[in-house]
């Protein structure tokens, strides 16, 4: 995590929004790379200090980095945007994430949360997630959990607010059925063996 104030993000189909950071003059904090729409042309040659900027989102992604703890998380986030507490949407997907952090907890605004292809294991570390009040889009497949015994239902009663999960809509059958499920307490066991397939 603590590599990413440090790095240039990767070029989107619009131009980053930026505003610059102003550092007293013996700061030593690590500079954010400008956008590229930003940069100043005096300050091109090698070696020449750049202007760092925190990027005005309420998006960010961070997929396919090989994240495998969320330590430094929110540290990250603060000196990459300027309004992190605003966050909607994270993209974490395609990391080594064993567990889902209570560090999200904090993106109350937090609406889109992808999780997917991770190595989470316990079905209950979905319980964290309901204290996000305005989640609407969640997913999880490719992580261990999705070998639990009635995973969809689990996942559906326990976040009541989702809409979307694994980018499939919930249905009014999805929650009738989740709710009969947990009501004979058949949902959340998980299926060890398919852990065991994955290791050998």
């Amino acid at each position: 995590m603590s590599d990413f104030p440090r790095t240039t993000p990767r070029e989107g189909p619009h131009a980053y929004v930026t505003v610059d950071v102003f550092l007293p003059p013996e700061s030593t904090a690590p500079s954010v790379t400008p956008s590229a729409d930003r940069k100043d042309p005096e300050n091109q040659e090698e070696g020449a200090q750049k202007q760092p900027v925190k990027y005005c989102s309420r998006a960010i992604r961070l997929s396919n980095n090989s994240i495998s703890s969320f330590d430094g998380f929110s540290t990250a986030l603060q000196a990459i945007l300027d309004a992190p507490d605003t966050l909607e949407w994270i993209d974490l997907s395609f990391n080594d994430l064993p567990k889902i952090s209570e560090a999200l907890l904090e993106y109350k605004n937090l609406k889109v949360l992808y999780l997917h292809a991770n190595v989470i294991e316990s079905i209950q570390q979905v319980d964290k997630l309901a204290a996000l009040p305005n989640l609407k889009t969640l997913t999880l497949h490719g992580n261990f959990v999705d070998g639990a015994k009635g995973y969809r239902q689990y996942v559906i009663t326990t976040i009541p607010q989702l809409q979307y999960l694994d980018f499939s809509r919930i249905t009014k059958a999805d929650r009738d059925k989740a709710g009969a499920w947990k009501t004979l307490k058949i949902i959340g066991h998980q299926k060890k063996k398919k852990r065991a397939a994955i290791e050998e």
